[in-house]
């Protein structure tokens, strides 16, 4: 099999129910991507004049950005992004107790153990080991995740252990505890992607900032309800219904150019990691009010919007 190796790091408040919004990103390389990637993060280092560089000072360096980009839309490199709006989480956590009953689901609980990630980071967890596991199996891959520097790691190997552990009764991911596995803290070389996925980071969250409105406003604000819980089953168009196509620009048209109100995305999207149904390119997202969603992205210019069930 062929060898992955996940870099996840993220940006804004690490206590996502009191964030202003955050985006956490992750760069998935085959391992001979290694040291392209760390040759990346120590050319950027130079061109922004800072070894432990951040997303601001990429923003307003247009050779950063070209060098960012460039390596990013390398082949053997693919990405996952997620982003919170302000409290979503928290909201996301309501409005699934609020269908629990429903559905006869067990409800989540409170952050009351100092030995388990804050729910908001587990519920986020969640969604990524699924994405990453699919991903992972689907193409015959291996994949070994890595996470900057944070104090509570133990805590997110745990957490990932058990999601990784519930992808297993999907019938497409029954495999999954054997092809992805936590492996702890960034060492070495890999200090360096761990940069370049907190710029990832940055972007997604900037991206949303700048432009979450016009996605919002499609999104049904009384949430969406079944007959059935949409989760049980195992095709996943099922549970985020398609809610508008968009036939205009993605983000900004000159992602290139210095500026702290043009992101980067437009020149980058072709690397997230796909929809295993629809082929299309995905960023997972939870708006101000809990809804969580799917950017579905056809090409720069043709991109659809779904909005997952509470």
């Amino acid at each position: 099999m062929n060898k992955l190796i996940g870099v996840i790091d993220e940006t804004g408040t690490r206590e996502m129910s009191n964030s202003k919004g955050f985006g956490i990103g992750a760069i998935l390389f085959q391992e001979n991507k290694t040291n392209l990637l760390a040759k990346t993060a120590k050319e950027i280092a130079k061109l922004t004049g800072n070894h432990d560089f951040k997303y601001k000072h990429v923003q307003n360096n247009s050779q950063a950005r070209e060098q960012f980009i460039r390596t990013l839309r390398t082949d053997g490199v693919h990405i996952y992004g997620f982003y919170s709006s302000e409290s979503g989480m928290t909201q996301r956590i309501a409005r699934f107790n609020e269908a629990a009953t429903r559905y006869g689901r067990v409800m989540l609980g409170k952050d009351n153990s100092p030995n388990e990630v804050p729910l908001s980071m587990d519920l986020f967890l969640g969604f990524a080991m699924l994405s990453i596991s699919c991903h992972t199996l689907v193409n015959g891959y291996t994949t070994k995740l890595y996470w900057d520097r944070r104090n509570d790691l133990d805590q997110i190997k745990r957490s990932v252990e058990k999601h990784i552990e519930k992808c297993k009764t999907n019938p497409r991911l029954t495999e999954a505890d054997k092809v992805v596995r936590f492996a702890g803290q960034v060492t070495g070389t890999l200090y360096g992607v761990a940069r370049l996925a907190g710029i990832l980071a940055g972007d997604l969250r900037r991206f949303f900032d700048l432009h979450g409105q016009k996605i919002w406003k499609h999104l049904d604000p009384n949430g969406l309800r079944m007959q059935t819980d949409p989760y049980g089953g195992h095709r996943l168009t099922n549970s985020s219904p398609l809610v508008a196509t968009k036939h205009e620009p993605l983000a900004d048209l000159d992602p290139y150019g210095a500026s702290e109100n043009a992101v980067m995305l437009q020149a980058y999207y072709q690397r997230f990691l796909r929809h295993p149904e629809t082929k299309r390119r995905l960023v997972s997202f939870c708006d101000p009010h809990g809804h969580m969603g799917l950017l579905e992205i056809e090409h720069g210019r043709l991109w659809h919007i779904r909005q997952s069930a509470d």
